[in-house]
């Protein structure tokens, strides 16, 4: 096969029980762009190309990938499309087609995204992966069950971010259990752990540690995600889904850990052992009307004491692209 092109019917998926074989149709050509991929016939045309195939779940038909030289974005459009009709469960009518649309929609959202990124055609050919049809057939179930702009785009970033993590085995892990993770988290709790990792994890400086530049930070990356619903159930249930742990025991309160990160904003060598707490919340209220509201936050839900794990850290940085525009990294979780 190596030198001969493949034919359309050459395109096939079979049952995992049973070796019935079925076709899928392609046609002679196709877009490359993404905005013409969407609605197009499922099936795949490359020539010189490798065929393999993968069954996913326990009586599902293996979709084929074929790829030598990367797919395109026609191909990519319709293996999301195959994914759902081979493997999702029977619906009744109505509801098929709510899920159809929703994966329509996040298809869309991928290939807009996928675009955006200049993602090539090499790239793409990551899809034909074992490990990431598993995961994709895990975003795709996810966005067909919850009809939620926020949770396409994290799963659309989470697989972008897949695609190029083929050589880095604890990121590649830590991606495809963070797609199953998110099937399981509600918008808010995206948002609570993007707002735990800026607050906690990530570095507000990039120059002189002064308030200016602290509430410069605040501002812009921390307020999009304040208003969020947030309970003592939410961090529970962040917990329950494998994102983070919940510190149990002694915990400084939230304003004297923020004062201990950033020392260099609290002059508390000059103030007595027993009144600096006092003097840190002082200054807070001075100088910073968001960290003072984040303060009296952490006293009502204390978010602050959760600590990301490698796929919470992972959910928590996809969340804050697709938010922000501002791309950080895990790095710190995975190296």
């Amino acid at each position: 096969m190596s030198g001969d092109a493949i034919k359309p019917d050459d395109v096939a998926t079979t049952e995992a029980e049973g070796g019935e074989e079925w076709r899928a149709g392609g046609r002679a050509g196709g877009p490359s762009d993404p905005s013409d991929a969407l609605h197009t016939p499922y099936g795949s045309n490359v020539t010189d190309s490798h065929v393999h195939s993968l069954a996913v779940g326990e009586r599902s038909r293996a979709i084929t990938v074929v790829h030598h030289h990367g797919l395109s974005f026609t191909e990519a459009e319709r293996l999301f499309g195959l994914l759902f009709e081979q493997n999702f469960p029977r619906l009744a009518e109505v509801a098929r087609e709510e899920a159809r649309r929703r994966v329509d929609e996040f298809t869309a959202t991928f290939m807009r995204m996928a675009a955006a990124q200049k993602v090539t055609a090499e790239q793409l050919a990551n899809l034909s992966e074992p490990d990431v049809q598993f995961v994709l057939n895990a975003a795709v179930e996810g966005s067909a069950r919850r009809n939620s702009p926020r949770l396409r785009e994290v799963l659309a970033g989470l697989i972008l971010r897949r695609l190029h993590s083929h050589d880095d085995a604890l990121e590649s892990l830590a991606l495809g259990e963070a797609v199953l993770a998110a099937g399981r988290l509600a918008n808010n709790h995206l948002h609570i752990l993007a707002l735990c990792f800026l607050v906690m994890y990530a570095d507000w400086f990039h120059g002189p540690v002064v308030w200016s530049a602290a509430n410069a930070f605040l501002r812009e990356m921390i307020v999009p995600f304040m208003s969020s619903k947030m309970s003592a159930g939410d961090l529970l249930h962040i917990e329950y889904a494998g994102c983070a742990t919940l510190m149990r025991g002694p915990v400084s309160p939230f304003d004297s850990a923020i004062a201990r990160k950033y020392s260099a904003l609290f002059d508390v060598d000059k103030v007595e052992k027993l009144n600096v707490s006092k003097f840190v919340r002082s200054v807070i209220e001075r100088e910073s009307p968001v960290l003072n509201r984040l303060c009296e936050l952490s006293e009502q839900v204390g978010f602050y004491v959760l600590q990301p794990t490698t796929v919470g850290a992972v959910l928590a940085v996809t969340t804050i692209e697709q938010v922000t525009g501002k791309r950080l990294s895990a790095d710190e979780w995975l190296r």
